[in-house]
């Protein structure tokens, strides 16, 4: 395990040589290939004996995911999964992405203390949702916002929703990460986004938007 190259991404990052309890493979690629990540759980690695995840992805997924992490999430009144940092793989086509684990409850659509509600399908009311879409505000946008990208994290406040694999994000409407009941999507609950926006956004004298907030917490 001390070999494990995401353990040596982490003992390079943080300058210590340690060795994980085990390491777990979330999901593993191909080493021919370089559009699919590899991640790994590191497993007691952490600070005060936390799991890392380690996730191998090529240069440039790597570089939008930190910069999103980096530059925009910390920014923003969301919860949102630790960064450790980012180290440059042996190959240079690829780095590691260090990050906490936001552990393993997955977001259930089912669920209502993770779905505050239900709407009714977008596609009946495109037309109108388009020309909606067309006079709003452009924000960050995941782009992935897959079941399988988030997580909740229970506390003594409440439930926390932690959305991961930032490496698709870009700047847009939010249109994309607010689908509903499409495949696999997360489906964010409409009323709660648009509470969470309007107490933060607040609009200059020329009508020019100063602040976007695209997810907000499932704080009960």
């Amino acid at each position: 395990m001390a070999r494990h190259p995401a353990t040596r991404a982490w003992c390079k990052l943080t300058k210590h040589e340690v060795v994980p309890e085990r390491v777990d493979v979330i999901q593993e690629a191909a080493r021919s290939t370089n559009d699919q990540p590899s991640v790994y759980r590191l497993t007691g690695i952490g600070p005060g004996g936390a799991n890392i995840i380690a996730k191998r992805c090529n240069s440039a997924a790597a570089g939008i995911e930190w910069s999103t992490y980096q530059d925009v999430l910390l920014q923003l009144p969301v919860s949102v999964v630790g960064y450790y940092g980012l180290i440059a793989d042996d190959d240079q086509q690829f780095c590691w992405l260090l990050l906490e684990d936001a552990g393993e409850d997955p977001y259930l659509l089912e669920d209502e203390e993770h779905r505050i509600s239900h709407c009714d399908a977008l596609e009946r009311r495109w037309d109108g949702i388009e020309r909606f879409c067309n006079r709003m505000p452009q924000t960050l946008v995941h782009g992935d916002l897959l079941v399988q990208n988030a997580r909740v994290r229970r506390g003594p406040a409440g439930n926390s929703l932690m959305i991961l694999d930032w490496e698709a994000a870009g700047w847009g409407i939010p249109a994309a990460d607010l689908v509903q009941f499409v495949g696999k999507s997360l489906s964010p609950d409409l009323r709660t986004y648009h509470s969470v926006v309007c107490s933060t956004l607040w609009i200059g004298p020329t009508g020019a938007t100063a602040r976007s907030v695209l997810i907000g917490s499932t704080r009960s």
